[in-house]
């Protein structure tokens, strides 16, 4: 086809007489899958000039929309990658989140065995505290004792002073 539109402008360029009414339309070997047999059989023909612009503007037409749902399909394809690109960094995103929740799974039980250990130390200290108290208490107790045995001791050393005549005097 591309043949006989050219040889359409080198006879018009050449200054020859008038292109003919009818042109010869080379077959095209591999038509497009949407131009029926119809077409196949118009281009294989020999047909007036109009009809074969008319029959290169459906070519045409048929050709973009040919291009458009090419290009619809490419689209929908970019699209479905991406989000499988989306799903691949979604999944990546989650295994990393997994990982770190499991390390910070790790760290919440060592703090909470460590928190454990803390726990049985302040108890521990806590009753040696309350030893520490008991002990003091009784310590408490033992001097107010002596305080007051040295009292009685005191009282009784004045009263057996008091009972024993004075050597001086004798």
């Amino acid at each position: 086809m591309r043949q006989s539109c050219h040889r359409l402008l080198e006879h018009q360029h050449a200054g020859g007489e008038e292109p003919p009414l009818y042109s010869p339309i080379d077959q095209i070997s591999a038509l497009p899958d949407h131009v029926g047999r119809e077409a196949g059989s118009k281009l294989t023909r020999y047909a007036p000039a109009e009809e074969d612009e008319a029959t290169l503007r459906e070519l045409l037409l048929s050709l973009q929309r040919q291009v458009s749902v090419m290009s619809m399909n490419l689209s929908a394809k970019l699209d479905e990658l991406q989000r499988g690109d989306r799903q691949l960094e979604t999944t990546v995103a989650l295994c990393e989140i997994r990982t770190q929740l499991q390390e910070l799974t790790k760290s919440v039980e060592s703090c909470q065995s460590e928190v454990s250990e803390v726990k049985r130390d302040m108890v521990a200290i806590k009753q040696e505290l309350d030893t520490v108290q008991q002990v003091k208490e009784e310590i408490e107790e033992l001097r107010e004792y002596v305080d007051r045995l040295e009292e009685h001791s005191q009282r009784r050393k004045l009263r057996l002073l008091e009972q024993v005549p004075d050597f001086r005097t004798l």
